[in-house]
């Protein structure tokens, strides 16, 4: 991995975003070839979802549950450590990537999504402890949380930057994402919460119904965002880092 670039040099929020918007439209077909395996997941969790009689099965079987979590954070794993892949790569690169397939790459992003998810989620529970004391009107209460979550989304966006390395099989420190992105922080937060804040506003504004095409709608709008993000995410890392994939 080359040197970041300097603080002076400033993200290009706009040519990124239109970039992170771009990508999967052009790459939709090796998407879909290379993240078969979450596809899958995702359909039979849609299915167990609105079958009663699968849901109890489910619910009753403590084994099950756990298998299915289990298959599930590794199918999501592959593709996000693909979608990178896609997103940085040159198209002669993504030849011998395989869908099915957990080697050094997979492992490393794995373990660095879960220590930051913890670092995130502790930040997370103090932060919602500071809030219990408040006795706000709730009309209030969400765009406070918001304002006052803001440093979380911070930290959050400059640690999680060095992520597209380890799907690129760099084995970089843990703490490099808050070094690439220094100068940065601010326009990185805007950048990977904007996706994740206008899904969840368009999926409030649906009726919350038990039925096959409410959670089909659910799931592919999670899925949507999620890759956007992820395209996101390597559009700022690119940004940040010179990076020469062989």
């Amino acid at each position: 991995m080359q040197h970041p670039l300097t603080s002076d040099t400033k993200l290009p929020v706009i040519r990124i975003l239109s970039e992170a918007c771009r990508l999967p439209v052009v790459h939709f077909c090796i998407l879909i070839k290379l993240c078969y395996p979450l596809l899958v997941m995702a359909a039979l969790s849609i299915i167990a979802s609105v079958v009663p009689a699968l849901r109890d099965i489910q619910a009753e079987s403590v084994v099950l549950s756990v298998l299915t979590i289990i298959l599930y954070l590794a199918a999501l794993t592959m593709a996000a450590v693909r979608c990178h892949k896609v997103f940085l790569s040159p198209p002669h690169a993504l030849h011998h990537v395989k869908a099915l397939h957990w080697n050094n790459p997979e492992t490393r992003y794995f373990f660095a999504v879960v220590v930051l998810s913890i670092m995130v989620g502790i930040l997370m529970g103090l932060f919602g402890i500071l809030l219990i004391p408040l006795s706000i009107a709730s009309d209030r209460l969400i765009p406070l949380t918001f304002l006052l979550g803001l440093p979380i989304f911070y930290i959050f966006a400059r640690f999680w930057l060095i992520l597209p390395a380890y799907a690129l099989g760099d084995k970089p420190e843990i703490t490099h994402g808050w070094q690439l992105s220094e100068g940065n922080g601010w326009r990185l937060t805007l950048l990977l919460v904007v996706a994740p804040i206008l899904g969840e506003c368009f999926l409030s504004l649906l009726p919350d119904t038990d039925t096959f095409f409410y959670a089909l709608l659910t799931a592919s709008v999670e899925l949507f965002v999620s890759v956007i993000t992820l395209a996101l995410l390597s559009g700022g890392f690119n940004s940040e880092v010179q990076h020469e994939v062989c």
